[in-house]
């Protein structure tokens, strides 16, 4: 599957629509220049540019994936709504996409270029999980854009700490040297994930590495919604809620070295986050 950026021209037509209904589109300025190598099921992202758009307007409104194509016709695209965004959300590189923010502003600056076929490089599908998976996500990070008490490198340290890049993450995986509880060395695929949430957290906690595990994906997701947690001693706790955890590669056995620094954190995770047996 291919991600891509189309320009559209249709907004005031376009802004109300919902998750579900079908945008039939074509290039803007040149009818003739069609991404030809597109396919059923790729993902579009949809933005607003060119001359007479105020800077406040312009940015990714629409989600969208390819659900039919016909270049015979005009227009040769069908493209299905899967996210209708805020206006607001493209604040551009503060949310830590800077290739995302310069495919656009190319775009906008060229008026014959009309689609953009992300490289894997560019890892668009972090973007697009981002967009599709995580609100709560857009919120904080908008927070943070938004915030008048912090400098510029505040900003982007932060940013980078809640999309699981930057310091946070470095410092999670020199600490760790791998999964915090199986020792597994896939680096790229480990999850930095917070202790305490980072809702509850200080902008210190955020970027404190005690608040945090590098956890393989499946121990990330149970620990994240409370169904595992930690004593202060490390031993596992897991909660009756969870059934047939061994099909989880989930075991009474597992253990993480706490450190002093850790067990603020986990008693707020005990407290507050895990599925008590109680």
């Amino acid at each position: 599957m291919n991600y891509w950026q189309f320009k559209f021209s249709k907004w005031n037509g376009w802004k109300k629509l919902e998750v579900g209904e079908i945008i039939e589109w074509q290039s803007p300025k040149n009818r003739n220049k069609k991404p030809n190598d597109i396919a059923i099921d790729d993902v579009v992202f949809l933005f607003r540019g060119g001359s007479g758009v105020s800077k406040d307007s312009k940015g990714i409104y629409f989600i969208t994936e390819v659900k039919d194509i016909d270049f015979t016709s005009n227009p040769p695209v069908k493209l299905k709504v899967i996210k209708n965004l805020r206006e607001d959300f493209f604040i551009a590189e503060n949310y830590g996409f800077s290739n995302f923010v310069n495919q656009i502003n190319n775009m906008r600056q060229n008026p014959h270029a009309t689609y953009y076929k992300f490289l894997k490089s560019e890892k668009p599908e972090r973007l697009y999980d981002i967009i599709i998976n995580s609100t709560s996500m857009i919120d904080d990070l908008s927070e943070i854009n938004n915030s008048e008490q912090l400098s510029e490198t505040e900003k982007k340290n932060l940013v980078n700490c809640r999309i699981g890049q930057g310091d946070f993450r470095k410092s999670l995986i020199s600490h760790w040297s791998g999964c915090s509880i199986t020792k597994h060395k896939q680096i790229d695929i480990l999850i930095a994930s917070h202790i305490k949430p980072w809702k509850d957290s200080t902008n210190s906690e955020r970027l404190d590495k005690y608040n945090g595990f590098l956890l393989v994906p499946n121990l990330d997701k149970l620990f994240d919604k409370g169904y595992i947690s930690f004593d202060d001693e490390g031993k596992i706790m897991i909660s009756t809620e969870l059934s047939n955890f061994e099909k989880l590669s989930v075991n009474k056995k597992m253990k993480v070295d706490i450190k002093n620094a850790h067990k603020k954190y986990l008693q707020f995770h005990r407290a507050h986050i895990f599925k008590s047996n109680i």
